[in-house]
């Protein structure tokens, strides 16, 4: 693993070498847009090389040592747990999370979310109730602007899936969740 620094940003250089070939990963995709394939071998056999940003790798690991976070300022072990629970992939479609700002909030009724989406996806959204068969979905009103809201029936925990999709009808792919907590 090696610390390497592009065009001002600093990134986690990880290359792995296999009997298969060679597997490049970086902390860096948002970077250069999304994956990029490596050739290699012979046959020209390909590899994903995934970069990731640090933001993006501080979503979901936080390092022994401040200096390993790579981004300035640092985030402290309370804000790392407070940051909303989306996935890599949601930022690398270029989404931006605008409400709510927490992976757990707690609403009267209705979950209202909302997200900047330049690139046009399709987001649907669903909820389940934990420690039930309660599902159902959530509305959406789709474009640059994406705004998802989830009438929860009863009080209690409530755990809404965020799915993203390049065309209409497909298959969609899980980007983030939020946790509800309904009161009565």
């Amino acid at each position: 693993m090696a610390r390497v620094v592009l065009d001002g940003l600093w990134l986690l250089l990880v290359l792995l070498v296999t009997g298969a070939g060679v597997w490049l990963s970086s902390s860096l995709a948002a970077y250069l847009n999304g994956p990029v394939w490596l050739a290699a071998g012979p046959g020209v056999l390909a590899f994903p090389v995934l970069f990731t940003p640090p933001e993006i790798q501080g979503l979901s690991h936080f390092p022994d040592e401040d200096r390993w976070q790579l981004r300035h300022p640092t985030l402290s072990r309370g804000e790392f747990l407070r940051q909303p629970l989306m996935r890599p992939r949601f930022y690398a479609e270029g989404f931006t999370l605008v409400s709510p700002d927490r992976p757990q909030v707690t609403v009267d009724r209705v979950l209202e979310a909302s997200l900047h989406n330049p690139r046009h996806r399709y987001v649907v959204a669903r909820y389940e109730k934990r420690d039930d068969r309660v599902r159902a979905e959530c509305d959406e009103e789709q474009g640059p602007s994406v705004s998802v809201r989830c009438a929860l029936p009863d009080e209690g925990t409530y755990r809404v899936v965020l799915l993203s999709n390049r065309e209409e009808y497909g298959t969609y792919e899980w980007i983030g969740e939020i946790e509800a907590l309904r009161g009565r």
